[in-house]
């Protein structure tokens, strides 16, 4: 089993929490808590979204510790068997401009625990207007103030950028409109996940990426945590896909609606492992230094 630790970044209320919870139930998914954070969030958030209801917001700096497996499949052309180190945050304190991100013993924590981090997983809300300031305001605790002025080249790290509601009606009609997705077919997720990110995106998140971010360690995902309403036979009715309405600006689940679907969670995690892996494998000593350096700034950093 390899060991990958992943930062885990998004706006406030882009659904960082949902995607790990949906992980849990999607079908040959082993998920095993390993730390007591992990316990806690399979108690208090998993199970609860299992049953339908949204999990409450992060509301702290919180590393989960998880095994994660699940065989190979038509659909998934690699498993995944991985002790995932996952570091989430409170979004609403991630923003650059908020007291609590600007306190520096706060934002020495955080550094330290991305530090640590071999792969990320950025979630962008198409329907948030905060996708910039939160890119910006991780770029910043990638980034310590001790090693501000030194860093000049792009990260090291592996970024998976995950376009995430897309079964909510306004992601999905903006991009059937754009041609991404055929009309009168069940709805699926576009072909070339890329392109879509590059032509609906906020151009200046998309500058923002390519300007801090390696190329060739960037994929592009289309996500959904909850995915379409399926109907009695099984089948995605394209007049009627909606799994959720917002009922006094909360998300709640339709009633009757069907099972949650998740849909393409898994494959961020596995194309971050083979490539971390890979990594690791043809040069074992990478990120050494760095890791070392932000385990001596804050050895509360280091993983359980």
């Amino acid at each position: 089993m390899t060991d990958i630790y992943v930062g885990l970044w998004g706006p406030s209320r882009s659904g960082k929490t949902a995607y790990l919870c949906a992980l849990k139930i999607i079908e040959d998914v082993r998920m095993t808590p390993l730390n007591t954070w992990a316990h806690t969030f399979m108690h208090d958030h998993a199970t609860p979204f299992s049953e339908g209801k949204f999990p409450q917001a992060t509301n702290a700096i919180v590393e989960y510790h998880f095994s994660v497996s699940v065989p190979p499949s038509p659909q998934l052309h690699y498993g995944l068997n991985a002790a995932l180190f996952i570091v989430d945050s409170d979004g609403r304190i991630l923003d650059q401009d908020s007291t609590t991100f600007n306190d520096d013993g706060y934002r020495t924590v955080l550094s330290a625990h991305f530090a640590q981090a071999d792969g990320l997983l950025y979630i962008y809300d198409p329907l948030s207007h905060d996708n910039l300031v939160y890119l910006e305001s991780l770029v910043k605790v990638m980034t310590p103030p001790t090693r501000a002025g030194a860093r000049a080249a792009k990260f090291e790290q592996f970024i998976a950028v995950c376009v995430a509601k897309f079964d909510d009606p306004r992601v999905f009609t903006q991009a059937r409109a754009a041609s991404f997705v055929p009309e009168g077919v069940a709805p699926s997720i576009p072909q070339n996940q890329e392109e879509y990110f590059m032509r609906t995106a906020d151009p200046a998140v998309v500058a923002e990426i390519r300007k801090h971010f390696q190329e060739e360690r960037t994929r592009y995902f289309v996500t959904s945590s909850v995915g379409f309403r399926r109907n009695a036979e099984g089948k995605v009715d394209p007049s009627d896909y909606a799994n959720v309405t917002i009922i006094k600006g909360e998300p709640r689940f339709k009633e009757g609606k069907g099972k949650i679907t998740p849909i393409n969670l898994l494959e961020p995690l596995i194309w971050l492992e083979r490539r971390i892996t890979n990594r690791y494998h043809s040069d074992p000593d990478w990120r050494k230094e760095e890791k070392a350096q932000a385990k001596q700034e804050n050895p509360q950093a280091e993983p359980e």
